[in-house]
């Protein structure tokens, strides 16, 4: 039976998965875009979707305070489990139980980041508005939002195939087996993984998780960005953001908002 994504299987293999994932260089990144694009210092961070904190536990140790809001219990028990690693002098990331389009934090942050095509998983454009939206409720007047997407047209060009690959942790070895449905007039595509994973003489198979994704054509996403009360100012190359988007090669661009009217800011 296929289960929803980032259960307890997904969720414990997936820093092995991206243990490869240049998160300090995002980070870098994402540092970059504060200095350019804010108009006041960055202080605090929502961090939504944010899986195993691989995000938010990075930029808490470079001085910034972290919320990071997640629907998978299983994926935030791996954030938490790692924070216990952090020295005394680091203010932890808070981790929230939440979806996206609905939790309610009581503050306003500095900036709001949806990192690895995170808004990429709100499929249908009703879950991509109510995300983007609930964000823009949670910004101060001067908040930026910061995401990065699949650009359809680098998608298109050289869609998604299935494939299979074996990761080695010590005695353990796992293999991500992945077949993927593409629709390109859907604007999606179906990835469905398998986990199999052997340690000495033994050997498991988790249940396979179907994993939906949109990927966005530029004025697309600036009209659900203007939908939801916000501005997009800047869609660039990831990770170099003032680089313009290729329509092949890397799926992933950067886009970059702030509120359209910021008198609507709660703070």
């Amino acid at each position: 039976m296929t289960t929803a994504p980032f259960g307890s299987g997904y969720a414990g293999a997936y820093d092995l998965l991206y243990r490869d994932k240049d998160y300090a260089a995002e980070c870098d990144m994402l540092e970059r875009v504060f200095s350019k694009f804010s108009g006041s210092a960055v202080e605090t961070i929502l961090d939504l979707g944010c899986g195993t904190g691989s995000h938010a536990i990075p930029l808490a140790q470079r001085g910034y305070r972290v919320v990071g809001v997640d629907r998978s219990e299983h994926m935030l028990a791996q954030a938490r489990a790692k924070t216990n690693d952090l020295p005394g002098e680091v203010t932890a990331p808070v981790f929230v139980e939440g979806d996206l389009g609905t939790f309610v934090i009581d503050e306003s942050f500095d900036v709001a980041v949806l990192m690895f095509n995170v808004l990429g998983y709100q499929v249908e454009a009703s879950d991509v508005r109510s995300a983007l939206g609930n964000a823009a409720r949670h910004l101060n007047r001067e908040g930026l939002l910061v995401c990065d997407i699949w650009h359809a047209p680098a998608v298109i060009s050289s869609p998604p195939e299935p494939g299979c690959k074996t990761f080695e942790n010590g005695s353990e070895f796992t293999t991500r087996i992945a077949d993927v449905v593409f629709d390109a007039p859907r604007q999606r595509c179906e990835i469905t993984f398998r986990f199999e994973n052997e340690k000495g003489d033994r050997f498991t198979d988790d249940s396979p998780e179907r994993h939906i994704v949109h990927f966005f054509f530029p004025q697309e996403l600036a009209s659900l960005f203007e939908d939801s009360g916000l501005e997009l100012i800047l869609t660039g190359a990831f990770p170099d953001f003032e680089t313009p988007p290729a329509d092949d090669g890397c799926y992933s661009v950067v886009a970059i908002g702030r509120l359209a009217n910021p008198s609507m800011a709660l703070s």
